[in-house]
């Protein structure tokens, strides 16, 4: 059997995949993932790629993909994890159903990283949390830190998580959301948890919280910067 390549995708914009994932893609014989990347990983094939898009449960999708490798030992499999496969990815996952010496894993740009460059922000000054599809004490980290990064979904949209800060006491906490990062419909904001909940809703996100003094001034800073960037480049 083949190794099977596990594909960061990057944040979702074309620009942002990198050379050696592109080279990955075009190995590939099978696409395996969410329908977004498969989309974005066509792209770069130049032949009719078979597809097997994320649907149902992940647990019956890992065991089905499973018995499409058997059969087929010679095809070249991709596994496309949006962002990067280091960063809260389903690597953990594919570990319990495929032999980890068997997974070639291709780095790519994450969201929260594409985010922190536009608020010219370190990864260093906290820990960066998941909250998909999971509950999370996150109020006790942003505590313990006074800085955090947050993957979000609709369970923990930013106006959520705005109104969590307003009922835990934290009015003057400073928020930033990259909406439709890379995209041309990015939405750059930062702002205080009423400021935030005044733009609501919001798609697919993430989010950095800060109740540090120095902090909260370099994103004051960097406010009025932002409305001037646009993806994908920007």
């Amino acid at each position: 059997m083949k190794n099977i390549y596990v594909i960061g995708m990057g944040p979702g914009h074309p620009d942002y995949l990198l050379p050696a994932a592109k080279q990955a893609l075009k190995q590939c014989d099978l696409l395996a993932g969410g329908s977004r990347l498969i989309e974005t990983g066509e792209n770069f094939l130049t032949e009719n790629v078979k597809k097997f898009p994320l649907k149902g449960q992940l647990k019956a999708w890992c065991h089905q993909l499973q018995d499409k490798i058997q059969q087929d030992p010679e095809m070249q499999t991709g596994i496309l994890l949006s962002g990067d496969p280091g960063c809260h990815s389903l690597v953990p996952v594919l570990h319990r159903y495929f032999d980890p010496n068997a997974l070639i894993l291709v780095p790519g740009i994450s969201s929260i990283q594409l985010f922190l460059s536009h608020l010219q922000l370190p990864w260093t000054n906290g820990p960066v949390i998941s909250l998909h599809g999971r509950r999370h004490q996150w109020m006790d980290v942003l505590r313990h830190h006074l800085f955090i990064n947050l993957l979000t979904d609709s369970g923990s949209s930013p106006d959520m998580l705005a109104q969590q800060l307003l009922d835990n006491g934290y009015p003057d906490a400073v928020m930033a959301v990259g909406e439709n990062l890379s995209y041309n419909n990015q939405r750059l904001l930062i702002g205080t948890p009423e400021e935030i909940l005044q733009q609501a809703p919001y798609q697919m996100n993430v989010v950095v919280i800060s109740l540090d003094p120095g902090i909260q001034q370099q994103l004051q800073h960097r406010k009025m910067a932002l409305h001037t960037l646009a993806g994908p480049a920007g």
